[in-house]
């Protein structure tokens, strides 16, 4: 046994070397530890309390003075018991936050015309996008930002993808985007936007109401419908 398998088994440097003086002195002082230990002294005591605490060493005081004795090395095998069953106690709650890692999504919702530009703010620091539904309504509805928005999607060289329906095959629309079309009968005041990790809806009434959904779960499973959607749809 030496310094760097009883640190293996979870003793630090200067425990295990105290350990080790030890158990080839027997029942020692804490001046003859230092010695054999070449530990420093005021170190050593802290090291022997910590040894104590594990049950690794014990004492007796002869003469007003601790006498300190390794215990057996078998003590060794109780330790490793004792931090597999702390281990597997902990798993559960480990494997809890994980998981809850795993499902956490977070949603905001958006009123009115200013809160949907806030939602095409944050995709323009994004450089791919996906939008399926869109219909028309973004121009109609928010107006010049419409063309300032498509104006920095191509200064930025931002990649969109986008699925409309065939009415707007001949429209301004769809400038500067990847385009397949849908048949009319896809036709929704519904738009999705699949950017990031997020997705973004947006139902385009009077006074438009969107809500984005960050989290990978929700942005995974949008994006491979989509590219269903893209696969069917026609050039």
């Amino acid at each position: 046994m030496n310094v760097e398998t009883l640190e293996k088994m979870g003793l630090s440097s200067n425990e295990a070397r105290v350990y080790l003086a030890l158990l080839e002195l027997g029942p020692s002082s804490a001046g003859k530890i230092t010695e054999k230990s070449k530990v420093n002294r005021r170190t050593v005591y802290d090291v022997l309390e910590s040894l104590i605490d594990k049950g690794l060493v014990s004492y007796i005081i002869e003469a007003n003075r601790k006498i300190f004795e390794a215990t057996d090395p078998t003590r060794f095998l109780d330790l490793l018991k004792e931090k597999e069953k702390e281990i597997r106690d902990s798993l559960p709650e480990l494997i809890a936050k994980k998981e809850s890692s795993k499902k956490t999504q977070e949603a905001t919702l958006y009123r009115g015309k200013k809160g949907i530009k806030t939602i095409f703010e944050d995709i323009l620091g994004y450089k791919n996008y996906d939008v399926f539904g869109s219909h028309g309504r973004f121009g109609e509805s928010l107006g010049p930002y419409f063309d300032l928005f498509q104006k920095r999607v191509k200064e930025k060289k931002i990649n969109c993808r986008l699925l409309v329906s065939e009415r707007l095959r001949e429209t301004k629309s769809i400038r500067h985007a990847k385009t397949k079309f849908l048949k009319k009968e896809y036709d929704s005041p519904v738009s999705t936007i699949i950017y990031g990790d997020k997705v973004a809806t947006i139902i385009w009434t009077d006074e438009p109401v969107g809500f984005v959904i960050k989290g990978k779960e929700a942005s995974s499973s949008f994006r491979n419908y989509f590219e269903i959607m893209w696969e069917i749809a026609k050039e």
